[in-house]
Protein backbone atom coordinates (compact mmCIF):
# COMPACT_ATOMS: atom_id res chain seq x y z
CA UNK A 1 0.00 0.00 0.00
CA UNK A 2 2.79 2.41 0.82
CA UNK A 3 4.05 2.27 -2.78
CA UNK A 4 0.65 2.79 -4.39
CA UNK A 5 -0.03 6.21 -5.92
CA UNK A 6 -2.53 7.18 -3.24
CA UNK A 7 -0.67 5.43 -0.42
CA UNK A 8 0.92 7.15 2.59
CA UNK A 9 4.57 8.26 2.63
CA UNK A 10 5.37 5.66 5.28
CA UNK A 11 3.74 2.97 7.38
CA UNK A 12 4.92 2.02 10.87
CA UNK A 13 3.71 -1.11 12.63
CA UNK A 14 4.39 -1.46 16.35
CA UNK A 15 4.01 -4.85 17.99
CA UNK A 16 2.89 -5.15 21.59
CA UNK A 17 4.92 -7.15 24.06
CA UNK A 18 3.39 -10.44 25.16
CA UNK A 19 1.83 -10.26 28.61
CA UNK A 20 2.01 -6.46 28.83
CA UNK A 21 -1.30 -5.58 27.28
CA UNK A 22 -4.92 -5.40 28.27
CA UNK A 23 -7.69 -5.35 25.73
CA UNK A 24 -11.41 -5.00 26.29
CA UNK A 25 -11.86 -8.25 24.33
CA UNK A 26 -9.86 -10.22 26.93
CA UNK A 27 -12.91 -10.77 29.16
CA UNK A 28 -14.96 -11.97 26.17
CA UNK A 29 -12.22 -14.40 25.15
CA UNK A 30 -12.19 -15.78 28.70
CA UNK A 31 -15.97 -16.33 28.44
CA UNK A 32 -15.55 -18.20 25.15
CA UNK A 33 -12.85 -20.41 26.68
CA UNK A 34 -15.18 -21.16 29.60
CA UNK A 35 -18.02 -21.92 27.19
CA UNK A 36 -15.76 -24.29 25.24
CA UNK A 37 -14.82 -26.13 28.45
CA UNK A 38 -18.50 -26.49 29.43
CA UNK A 39 -19.46 -27.83 26.00
CA UNK A 40 -18.64 -31.51 25.98
CA UNK A 41 -18.13 -31.85 22.23
CA UNK A 42 -17.63 -29.40 19.38
CA UNK A 43 -18.05 -31.50 16.26
CA UNK A 44 -18.54 -28.97 13.49
CA UNK A 45 -18.64 -25.27 12.63
CA UNK A 46 -22.26 -24.88 13.79
CA UNK A 47 -21.29 -26.24 17.23
CA UNK A 48 -18.44 -23.72 17.33
CA UNK A 49 -20.81 -20.86 16.38
CA UNK A 50 -23.10 -21.83 19.25
CA UNK A 51 -20.19 -21.82 21.72
CA UNK A 52 -18.89 -18.43 20.51
CA UNK A 53 -22.33 -16.77 20.50
CA UNK A 54 -23.29 -18.09 23.95
CA UNK A 55 -21.34 -15.36 25.83
CA UNK A 56 -23.32 -12.69 23.99
CA UNK A 57 -21.54 -12.01 20.71
CA UNK A 58 -23.09 -12.04 17.26
CA UNK A 59 -20.97 -14.07 14.89
CA UNK A 60 -20.56 -12.75 11.35
CA UNK A 61 -20.24 -15.58 8.87
CA UNK A 62 -17.76 -14.83 6.12
CA UNK A 63 -18.26 -16.13 2.61
CA UNK A 64 -15.67 -17.44 0.18
CA UNK A 65 -15.72 -14.10 -1.69
CA UNK A 66 -14.74 -12.24 1.50
CA UNK A 67 -11.18 -13.58 1.17
CA UNK A 68 -8.42 -12.68 -1.26
CA UNK A 69 -5.46 -14.89 -2.12
CA UNK A 70 -2.66 -12.33 -2.23
CA UNK A 71 0.50 -13.31 -4.06
CA UNK A 72 3.48 -12.81 -1.78
CA UNK A 73 6.29 -10.64 -3.06
CA UNK A 74 8.45 -11.20 0.05
CA UNK A 75 11.98 -12.38 -0.62
CA UNK A 76 12.87 -15.75 0.87
CA UNK A 77 16.49 -15.66 -0.30
CA UNK A 78 18.97 -16.68 2.38
CA UNK A 79 21.21 -13.66 1.76
CA UNK A 80 18.52 -11.07 2.49
CA UNK A 81 18.74 -9.63 5.97
CA UNK A 82 15.38 -9.83 7.74
CA UNK A 83 14.45 -10.45 11.37
CA UNK A 84 11.99 -13.02 12.61
CA UNK A 85 8.59 -11.59 13.56
CA UNK A 86 8.94 -12.80 17.16
CA UNK A 87 12.02 -10.55 17.60
CA UNK A 88 10.57 -7.38 16.05
CA UNK A 89 9.01 -4.53 18.02
CA UNK A 90 8.62 -2.01 15.20
CA UNK A 91 8.59 -2.25 11.39
CA UNK A 92 8.55 0.63 8.89
CA UNK A 93 8.05 0.85 5.12
CA UNK A 94 8.80 4.01 3.04
CA UNK A 95 7.24 5.11 -0.24
CA UNK A 96 9.66 4.49 -3.11
CA UNK A 97 11.64 1.85 -1.23
CA UNK A 98 11.57 -1.93 -1.53
CA UNK A 99 13.27 -2.31 1.86
CA UNK A 100 11.90 -3.09 5.29
CA UNK A 101 13.20 -1.13 8.30
CA UNK A 102 12.89 -2.57 11.81
CA UNK A 103 13.75 -2.17 15.46
CA UNK A 104 14.32 -5.15 17.74
CA UNK A 105 13.83 -2.93 20.79
CA UNK A 106 11.41 -0.01 21.24
CA UNK A 107 14.21 2.03 22.84
CA UNK A 108 16.45 1.78 19.75
CA UNK A 109 16.95 5.09 17.96
CA UNK A 110 18.10 3.62 14.64
CA UNK A 111 16.37 1.15 12.35
CA UNK A 112 18.08 -1.87 10.85
CA UNK A 113 17.22 -2.48 7.20
CA UNK A 114 17.09 -5.23 4.62
CA UNK A 115 15.56 -6.02 1.25
CA UNK A 116 11.96 -7.05 1.67
CA UNK A 117 10.74 -7.82 -1.84
CA UNK A 118 11.75 -10.51 -4.32
CA UNK A 119 13.95 -9.11 -7.11
CA UNK A 120 11.20 -9.63 -9.71
CA UNK A 121 8.58 -7.89 -7.52
CA UNK A 122 11.01 -5.05 -6.70
CA UNK A 123 11.81 -4.63 -10.42
CA UNK A 124 8.08 -4.41 -11.23
CA UNK A 125 7.72 -1.73 -8.54
CA UNK A 126 10.67 0.28 -9.89
CA UNK A 127 9.34 0.03 -13.48
CA UNK A 128 5.81 1.15 -12.55
CA UNK A 129 6.98 4.03 -10.32
CA UNK A 130 9.12 5.45 -13.12
CA UNK A 131 6.15 5.42 -15.56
Amino acid sequence: MVNSDSGPDSVILRYLEKGHTFMSADSYHAKVESSLRKTKNVYDYNDFVTVVERPGAKLINMEFNDFVLWKSGVSTAKFTKKPTLSDVHEVMFHKGSTKMFWKLNMDDNLYEEGEFLKKKTAQMHITTSVL
